[in-house]
């Protein structure tokens, strides 16, 4: 033991800039593994990835309007949707997928801007739809039946394009 601290001061000494050298290399590498990010962020100034287009029906099968769409399959990108993002322009929305059907139920939390949200059954058929939801509330917008699919679109995009209950609508990925 006496041996071992008589050598101690050395040590450290020797070790010491090893050690800085170890810390100032590993620090970029522990803040970027620390950083929350969507592994499928597209990088632009906006925050929208265009991940699809969505086709908006009318009853004779003809279209109605196209949006592009980023699309929400995860857990991770349905729960940050459209929160503290800038809301699309009337020609891109937001379209959460989930693997099956269920009672959905929204909230404003966090979303800057009024929304109008559009939810579809497993046939992408329009069941209810919430029109200019109230932004940054904590007011909850539920669907009135079992939906598996769920569009956000700028507030007013369905009264501009005639968009109602039992419109159909044709996705694909990109």
């Amino acid at each position: 033991m006496l041996v071992i601290n008589a050598f101690s001061p050395f040590i450290k000494q020797l070790i010491r800039p090893y050690i800085y050298i170890l810390v100032i290399a590993c620090t970029p590498a522990v803040i970027l593994c620390l950083t929350p990010r969507d592994s499928g962020a597209s990088g632009n100034d906006s925050g929208f990835r265009r991940d699809g287009r969505l086709t908006w029906l009318s009853k004779d099968g003809s279209p109605i309007t196209t949006i592009d769409v980023e699309i929400a399959e995860t857990r991770i990108r349905r729960g940050r949707g459209l929160k503290n993002r800038p809301v699309p322009d009337f020609s891109q929305g937001m379209l959460f997928i989930y693997k099956n059907t269920a009672i959905r139920t929204f909230i404003m939390t966090g979303t800057p801007a009024s929304l109008d949200i559009i939810f579809m059954d497993e046939n992408s058929r329009i069941i209810n739809i919430h029109r200019q939801t109230r932004p940054m509330s904590d007011q909850t917008y539920r669907s009135s039946g079992p939906a598996r699919y769920v569009v956000e679109v700028r507030a007013g995009f369905c009264d501009r394009y005639g968009i109602r209950p039992g419109t159909r609508v044709r996705w694909q990925k990109k």
